[in-house]
């Protein structure tokens, strides 16, 4: 029988919930469940000697980490492979081929680069070229706490290329799906771009400069700009049917939702099991660090998702309180740029940042007040004292309200049954330009 697909669903039983998954076939067949399925049910059970009993101790309980390194062994440290499907970079028909000047490789870095491109070429990923080819970029080395991290700078590529344009999902596009969360697991795809295989008139595109003759990528490179949109697509491609498990970027989050912190962590572990065979099967290869796994908490783009509701990053906190008092516009702009990524969490942020948009006004001639001074320690004060924000429940009545003064306009979002009494309510404002 041929395998169409697999469907992952939550299925009741004797009043328990459990995220099983069908395999499709192109054949009109009764359904049927594994045997493990079945024993995972409860539906029946199997007789094992007692020296095997220790396989069932270790499964007992709570999933642990080593259980799970241990049984997807493959997942975590088999080497980079390719997902099903091969990537194609279409291209301006309008804009003619470049190919770069080489450029010098620093002779501090010259052995290590040669090591990693060997490394390379031994994992699959780029390949020698000998023939002709239409572009050549230049090699880009960035250089990472224990290892180099080999790019391509394609800008004159990146022109040519055409977008094919997909919606990259934000924080918020998660938020709301945790009213029960309650336990987090943080996995990253590893070498995420380079599990993605190029088809070969792509892979001559990507064709590079280095000091022991031109290379070409296998594998979607970085610094190609369609690359974060394909491989984005690529993976909820993957990963589509799986509940609670939310990937952004190269970062796959897995949500244990429940009433309790037991029924969550069953919830939890049921997702990370589906998610694990799903990598198995697609052979999207992962990596794990200890202090993201099952937890109460954990950073997630640039915020903090618990099992209480959303919490401001302490490192954005304290990157804030180390800002010195902008000197000049630039500044003023970064400042108040960095601030409004907090404005969540911020009551009357746009009221307190006034004096300083006025300083960005154009033609605004510069002049540093103590009113800016005030209004600088303010923002510091304020980010020191952050609420938690309960996720928004869409089952919850929920009611707007609108205010407006001289300097600002801002409406607000109360819901009243699920809003923290210690926390505030999301809250949006503009101020008003003069």
């Amino acid at each position: 029988m041929t395998s169409l697909g697999l469907f992952v669903t939550e299925c009741v039983l004797r009043g328990q919930k459990y995220t099983l998954e069908f395999e499709i076939v192109e054949a009109s067949q009764q359904p049927l469940l594994s045997g493990s399925t079945c024993e995972c049910l409860g539906l029946i059970n199997f007789t094992i000697p007692a020296d095997h009993n220790i396989i069932d101790k270790v499964q007992a309980g709570p999933l642990s980490k080593e259980t799970l390194l241990s049984k997807y062994h493959d997942v975590f440290n088999a080497p980079v492979e390719s997902v099903p499907g091969e990537v194609h970079f279409e291209l301006d028909a309008a804009i003619q081929p470049v190919q770069c000047a080489p450029r010098n490789v620093p002779v501090a870095i010259k052995a290590a680069t040669k090591a990693q491109l060997d490394k390379y070429e031994a994992d699959g990923h780029i390949i020698s070229v000998t023939e002709p080819t239409d572009w050549i970029s230049n090699m880009v080395i960035v250089k990472k706490p224990d290892k180099l991290r080999i790019c391509i700078d394609p800008k004159h590529l990146n022109r040519a290329l055409r977008r094919s344009h997909y919606i990259m999902p934000t924080l918020e596009d998660v938020l709301y799906k945790l009213p029960k969360a309650r336990v987090f697991t943080l996995v990253d795809a590893r070498d995420a771009f380079l599990q993605c295989k190029l088809d070969e008139p792509s892979s001559y595109m990507t064709t590079f400069w280095t000091p022991w003759g031109r290379k070409r990528w296998l594998k979607l490179p970085f610094g190609v700009s369609v690359a974060p949109e394909v491989y984005q697509r690529k993976q909820h491609e993957l990963l589509m049917g799986l509940s609670g498990v939310e990937p952004i970027a190269d970062g796959i989050l897995v949500v244990g939702c429940g009433d309790s912190d037991e029924e969550a962590e069953c919830d939890h572990d049921a997702k990370l099991l589906a998610l694990m065979v799903r990598c198995r099967q697609v052979k999207l290869r992962l990596s794990i660090k200890k202090r993201n796994f099952t937890v109460p908490e954990v950073r997630f783009h640039g915020h903090i998702l618990s099992s209480t509701g959303l919490k401001v990053d302490p490192e954005k906190v304290k990157a804030v309180l180390e800002m010195p008092h902008p000197s000049d516009v630039k500044a003023v702009q970064r400042f108040v740029g960095f601030v409004t990524y907090l404005a969540k969490f911020l009551p009357r942020l746009s009221e307190v940042c006034e004096p300083l948009r006025r300083l960005m006004d154009k033609d605004t001639i510069w002049h540093w007040l103590p009113k800016h001074d005030a209004a600088v320690r303010e923002i510091k004060q304020l980010v020191t004292q952050t609420p938690v924000l309960r996720y928004y429940n869409v089952s919850k009545p929920v009611r707007v309200t609108q205010a407006s003064m001289d300097l600002a306009v801002a409406s607000c979002r109360r819901a009243s049954l699920w809003h923290s009494p210690l926390g505030h309510s999301p809250q949006q404002s503009r101020t008003m330009p003069r």
